[in-house]
């Protein structure tokens, strides 16, 4: 099942209707996969809930791989509503971003900004100076 629709994801946009067609067809797949792979939502009854941090955190991990194979910032609004997400939790996740953002560039880490255009304002302890003057076109 994923050797035949992964490459076909790969082509679409992110949480866009063919993805979504995408991901009924390959249900049954995902069914075995979510059962079997905890950093998942969908691995529990209650969603994210559920979860443990470190689940959490590979979960966004998962999330950040995807973003950089598409070459695209990962949608936390579409997320949010896709599973849920307490205000809190996605703050959370959305400073992680930003500060994941920043080292890369601080670092010359060549990979996309992982921050959706639309939460890269806010602190990044430690390294506001540079996050308020190098954030790209359209960020703070």
């Amino acid at each position: 099942m994923f050797d035949e629709w992964i490459p076909n994801l790969k082509l679409v946009e992110f949480g866009s209707d063919e993805y979504k067609y995408a991901l009924t067809q390959m249900e049954e797949g995902l069914r075995h996969h979510y059962e079997h792979n905890r950093h998942h939502p969908q691995h529990y009854g209650n969603g994210i809930d559920g979860m443990t941090i470190i689940d959490v955190v590979e979960m966004l991990s998962d999330w950040m791989a995807s973003a950089q194979a598409k070459k695209t910032p990962i949608d936390l609004d579409y997320l949010a509503k896709r599973f849920n997400i307490s205000d809190q939790l996605l703050n959370i996740i959305a400073n992680t971003l930003r500060e994941v953002d920043v080292r890369n560039e601080i670092e010359g880490v060549s990979v996309i900004y992982f921050t959706p255009e639309n939460n890269r304002k806010g602190k990044v302890d430690g390294l506001e100076e540079y996050h308020s003057t190098n954030w790209p076109e359209g960020g703070e």
